[in-house]
């Protein structure tokens, strides 16, 4: 494991242990309770306002389905569906809000293998190095491309 990807690793590890200490800690306190609360997240993409407008059309706003457990976070109505570099498309792969500054797409391991995508396992947020993706929306495509390890979106 490369000298950053280990550095990575191991912030992830340290989130994931002072997140989970607290949580006992401040139970066991209040609760004298000994559980652990655990959530998977499915499939998932975070859009800009750019990339909504374009997958979208012009000033959409998102619709609430339901609130996640993230306060301020829901799952929207709509959804998108994505092609990966072998050209298989994941379909209704559910948009998340609210909007962020970037798009970001959220995928499984066993999700990138279907799509031929390589993802590395890393704190949400950090996109560089992130493979490349296309994403289709009702009103339009968001293609996702690496130039010089940086993305660029080109909008159709």
């Amino acid at each position: 494991m490369e000298d950053s990807n280990l550095s990575e690793y191991k912030d992830i590890i340290d989130v994931i242990s002072k997140t989970i200490y607290s949580k006992v800690k401040s139970r066991e306190e209040v609760l004298n309770d000994f559980s652990i609360p655990v959530e998977i997240s499915n499939h998932h993409i975070h859009l800009t306002r750019d990339s909504l407008d374009v997958l979208f059309g012009k000033g959409y706003e998102l619709t609430k389905l339901r609130d996640l457990s993230q306060p301020g976070e829901f799952a929207g109505n709509e959804q998108v569906n994505i092609i990966g570099s072998n050209m298989k498309a994941m379909e209704r792969v559910r948009i998340l809000g609210p909007l962020r500054k970037f798009t970001q797409v959220e995928l499984s391991i066993t999700d990138g293998y279907f799509l031929g995508l390589d993802l590395p396992t890393r704190i949400s947020g950090n996109i560089k190095g992130s493979s490349p993706i296309t994403i289709i929306g009702p009103k339009g495509i968001l293609h996702r491309r690496k130039v010089q390890s940086e993305l660029l979106d080109i909008f159709i």
